[in-house]
């Protein structure tokens, strides 16, 4: 894809904060990032890091009163989805972006049909269509999610289906309208590792056949290798480094993105051997960040670590790390040494 591609979404700078009688909470704060056509980004850090609040501010659906994005921009193909509406919104939620939530038991509502919640969908894209024709369509949108006799299960509620099977009905109502992008936020977490792997894969492959970009969060390293492009690392609600998958789980930059690869266990390394883990505690959300908000953990963390932000650096190869170890101003004396290819 050409370098000068406008992107199908880009995230600048965006600050969503928790306004709360306890004081502000900066859930997100200053994320930016990129998805073009047909690409699949995963979004990676630990809890708290901002990944799904991030999600929800792309969808317009951040829990307002207390939420409330207070800067930034986000772009789908140029238009800024923070100028439009809600109204209009409902239109760019379904149609052009698709979500799958953590827990699909409680984004299908219990009291409906599968049937009825997929309909509900269709008639937002086909209003004048008749019940007959969007029914057909739902089965068909079941079916393509691997759901058996789709027809019949129309007439099921949520209940009647496993977890796994829960997933795929979230799936298909994302699905269903042909959104351009499906932000799938964890999907996996309620899952068993088989029925995980069979999900992932019917993701891919609808994605692939769609022409479709996915933004997936995740916490496991080992399915953003499988299944993404690109990663980006989010850190204190911050994106600290993105790039290719390939380049970044092999000579990760930044401090945190080498950290989180140590710590993955690897069958083929000692067994009696001690797992790794990050020192000290992520940031907290409720303060103004001063400096990088890695610093206290960070083994590389000098003077200026702690009192100015880091830039965001960019590189030849669509890699951009934001860390003062790799300013043209330090580097290369005091750069951060990459660790050894590794495999999550």
């Amino acid at each position: 894809m050409s370098a000068q591609a406008q992107p199908l979404l880009e995230v600048r700078d965006l600050r969503t904060y928790l306004h709360l009688r306890s004081g502000v909470v900066r859930a997100v704060d200053g994320a930016s990032f990129t998805i073009q056509r047909g690409e699949a980004l995963g979004l990676v850090g630990e809890s708290g890091s901002g990944k799904s609040m991030t999600c929800l501010s792309i969808m317009r659906i951040e829990p307002r009163p207390a939420a409330v994005i207070g800067g930034g921009q986000i772009l789908l193909d140029g238009e800024n989805l923070l100028d439009k509406s809600l109204a209009e919104m409902r239109h760019v939620r379904g149609g052009r972006i698709g979500m799958i939530l953590q827990d699909p038991l409680n984004s299908l509502n219990p009291v409906l049909t599968i049937g009825d919640q997929l309909l509900e969908a269709l008639r937002l894209s086909y209003p004048n269509s008749d019940k007959a024709d969007l029914r057909r369509q739902a089965a068909e949108a079941l079916d393509r999610v691997g759901i058996p006799n789709a027809e019949a299960r129309l007439q099921s509620y949520p209940f009647e289906f496993s977890g796994g099977m829960c997933q795929r009905v979230a799936a298909a109502i994302a699905m269903v309208r042909s959104p351009d992008l499906l932000i799938a936020d964890e999907p996996t977490t309620a899952l068993d590792v088989t029925s995980q792997a069979k999900f992932l894969g019917l993701l891919d492959e609808l994605r692939r056949e769609r022409g479709m970009s996915l933004l997936l969060v995740t916490h496991d390293l080992g399915i953003v290798a499988e299944t993404c492009d690109r990663v980006a690392v989010m850190y204190g609600g911050r994106v600290v480094e993105t790039g290719p998958t390939r380049e970044i789980l092999s000579q990760p930059r930044h401090p945190y993105t080498q950290a989180l690869l140590r710590a993955v266990p690897h069958l083929d390394g000692p067994r009696m051997e001690r797992l790794f883990q990050i020192a000290g505690e992520p940031p907290s959300i409720r303060a103004p960040q001063v400096g990088c908000a890695y610093a206290p953990r960070c083994d590389f963390a000098k003077d200026r670590c702690r009192t100015e932000a880091p830039p965001t650096l960019r590189y030849a190869g669509g890699e951009s790390v934001a860390c003062w170890m790799h300013a043209p101003e330090c580097a290369p004396a005091a750069a951060v040494p990459a660790p050894a290819r590794s495999k999550p």
